[in-house]
């Protein structure tokens, strides 16, 4: 670790090509005690995107600086977000460890580069909206001239890094404090412990004993920690010798809270203390018992302890199957023939794990007292096989009756329903398969008897989903006053991510191949469409309208120039799209009913300046958007001969000679502007 200092550079991109603001950059310099250059840029970074967080806010204050503050870099992360910016190191100071050299090194260096790269790439921010005047170059982000001396002085930032490191020292010394007050004075503090607040103490006194952490040019720190009676600098023998004690203390208050049981989930914590990772590492590198046969003789005498991770997994599941086979015996009289997937109501595959001890010995290898346990329940059988598979097969018959019973005599059960902890999905696809068929043909001649029944896995599947997915669009519908226009990103309730496959259903026919009936019955609800894209357009559009309505209904507006940065109640970002439909035609392209309505709208302005840049005025953009709808409806020019649109030459050559008084007023117009800027960015 060591002082890494760099000049770093942002660069608005993530912009549409053209805008006032595109390839915009920003300057800065960071100094941080970190391992390499980037790591340095990167918590920079994070500062810049937490304080673009807070400049909502900031632009709420009446002062004129404060509001300043508000723009430049932070102001446009806050507007087009983080990503919409390319981040770069230009240039890299040598690292050093002497903090003191930090003022007298560099930080000249640093404020020299940073001056230079705002100076060359257009000086400080000059102009913050497209509908100011002064667009006659180029700007940065930057809100000063750069350098620490600009921003308040680089002692100033000194004394700021000095408080930080102060302030760190002073929660160790406080919360050091308080653990002494409750330890009778000792200091001696384990590697893992945190205080109830949540600080890391004892990490924080090792890195003090091990790294001189807070102590580096502070030797009156150190003084203090020698004058402690409690604190030593060398506590590794005792430290060991309370960690044994501490981890014995905590597993027996975990066993006595647990029957016995000292199988600890390695996750666990309590009072602070890891106890599960503890466990973890006495057995696997056998932590504290080094030298110390006395403390593995001790583990050993417990009944609930064992050393494998692998023992306690196994003896947990040999457990879970006894008490599930006890509750299956329970609740049929006894009898212990489960068939092979018979699941429980919790989801356990009792039928499976009782296959497995009987056709392989699981959960019996080398502990003959679980086989003895076995032979004594009175419902148990090593080998049940022609019961088990008849009563199986009648099993898996009455259920599926049952089934088709309850589906208007369908049979195509989903693969994953259960009922009563029968998997009858399972077992359908088993039999399709000629599970349970073989030597028995009347099986065979029964099912295929069933009006229902089908051997396709691949139809009944591709039903289901069909079938699935049409509930699922219809409760959809039902929740959305018959709107099928779903989200690509919809999922319901129960999982069904329905978004994604209407969209399946819309592009690539899913469902629909050989099926017309199908296609039909979608054309037959009143909600769904097969294009989304238009939808979604002549919804967007039908908000925008909305919204710019109600904002000229508005007592307070009563009119249609609405502010770059305005936004709705709602979160709608009204000025924006004002903006986009005046400058680049959004909604508008092929549809000249919009064109229309917007040109009808007393209140709407194509543009809320006397001027652009370029010279167009709201006249002249309004007469191209004439020209545009006529175009596209061939209607008639209007009596009178009115004149095209003028060319853009010709707006800008008649914008160079205004009349006399009017040109005098926009020029002390501008002047007084530029000077409440000035006087904004001093």
């Amino acid at each position: 670790m060591q002082f890494f200092g760099c000049i770093y550079r942002y660069r608005l991109t993530g912009v549409p090509d053209g805008h006032f603001l595109q390839n915009t950059p920003y300057f800065g310099q960071t100094l941080r005690w970190v391992g390499s250059h980037q790591e340095a840029f990167d918590k920079r970074h994070k500062e810049h995107v937490r304080a673009a967080a807070r400049a909502a806010d900031t632009k709420k204050a009446a002062d004129n600086d404060v509001i300043m503050q508000a723009l430049g870099l932070h102001e446009a992360m806050r507007q087009f977000g983080e990503d919409a910016f390319e981040r770069t190191i230009v240039a890299t100071f040598p690292p050093f460890r002497d903090r003191t050299a930090a003022p007298t090194t560099w930080q000249p260096w640093a404020d020299e580069e940073e001056v230079r790269l705002i100076d060359e790439n257009g000086g400080v921010m000059r102009y913050f909206a497209d509908e100011d005047d002064d667009h006659g170059g180029c700007q940065t982000f930057n809100l000063t001239p750069g350098g620490q001396a600009n921003a308040g002085g680089a002692q100033k930032w000194w004394e700021a890094l000095w408080a930080r490191s102060q302030q760190a020292w002073l929660t160790f010394q406080s919360e050091l404090l308080k653990y002494a007050e409750a330890n009778d004075g000792d200091m001696k503090v384990l590697t893992d412990y945190k205080t109830a607040s949540g600080y890391n103490l004892g990490n924080a006194v090792k890195n003090v004993r091990s790294q001189n952490t807070y102590l580096k040019g502070y030797p009156e720190r150190r003084e203090w920690l020698d004058s402690q009676p409690g604190w030593e600098w060398s506590v590794q023998t005792e430290t060991f010798e309370q960690a044994w004690l501490t981890f014995q203390s905590e597993l027996l208050k975990y066993a006595d809270a647990n029957n016995g049981n000292m199988e600890v989930p390695q996750t666990y914590t309590a009072n602070g203390y890891p106890l599960g990772q503890t466990v973890n590492k006495v057995r696997s590198p056998q932590s504290y018992l080094n030298g110390h046969p006395e403390r593995r003789k001790w583990l050993d005498s417990q009944p609930g302890w064992s050393w494998s991770v692998q023992d306690d997994y196994e003896l947990q599941a040999w457990l879970t199957f006894q008490s599930e086979l006890l509750k299956y015996a329970k609740a049929n009289d006894g009898d212990m023939k489960v068939p092979d997937i018979y699941k429980t109501a919790n989801g356990y595959n009792l039928g499976q794990a009782v296959a497995s001890v009987r056709g392989r010995d699981t959960y019996l290898c080398g502990y003959p007292e679980r086989r003895k346990w076995l032979n004594s329940q009175p419902g148990w059988e090593w080998s049940v096989q022609k019961e088990t598979f008849e009563q199986a097969w009648l099993t898996f018959q009455s259920e599926l009756l049952k089934y088709a019973d309850a589906n208007n005599d369908n049979m195509e059960v989903p693969q994953t329903y259960t009922a009563n902890g029968y998997n009858l999905g399972a077992a359908v696809s088993n039999v399709r398969s000629n599970q349970m068929l073989k030597g028995h043909p009347e099986r065979r001649k029964w099912l295929d008897s069933q009006p229902g029944w089908a051997w396709s896995v691949q139809d009944d599947y591709e039903l289901h989903l069909w079938l699935t997915f049409q509930s699922e669009l219809l409760k959809y519908a039902d929740a959305n006053g018959s709107d099928m226009k779903v989200q690509t990103n919809y999922i319901t309730a129960s999982g069904y991510k329905l978004g994604k496959q209407v969209s399946n259903v819309r592009s690539s026919n899913s469902y629909l191949k050989g099926h017309p009936e199908r296609r039909k019955w979608l054309d037959s609800q009143p909600g769904w469409a097969w294009n989304v894209r238009d939808d979604s357009d002549l919804q967007a559009w039908l908000t925008f309208k909305s919204e710019l309505l109600k904002y000229e209904a508005d007592k307070e507006h009563g009119h249609m120039k609405v502010p770059f940065k305005y936004k709705t109640a709602s979160g709608y970002l009204l000025g924006r799209a004002v903006q986009m439909i005046r400058f680049q035609g959004c909604y508008l392209k092929g549809h000249p009913d919009r064109i229309r309505w917007l040109l009808d709208q007393p209140g709407w302005k194509w543009l809320t300046h006397r001027r652009s840049h370029t010279g167009e005025t709201d006249a002249t953009r309004r007469a191209h958007w004439e020209q545009v709808w006529r175009e596209q409806t061939q209607a008639p020019a209007p009596p009178g001969g009115a004149s095209e649109a003028p060319s853009r030459a010709e707006a800008a050559e008649a914008a160079e000679a205004p009349a006399p008084e009017e040109g005098a007023r926009h020029l002390g117009k501008r002047k007084r502007r530029s000077r409440v800027d000035a006087a904004a960015i001093a």
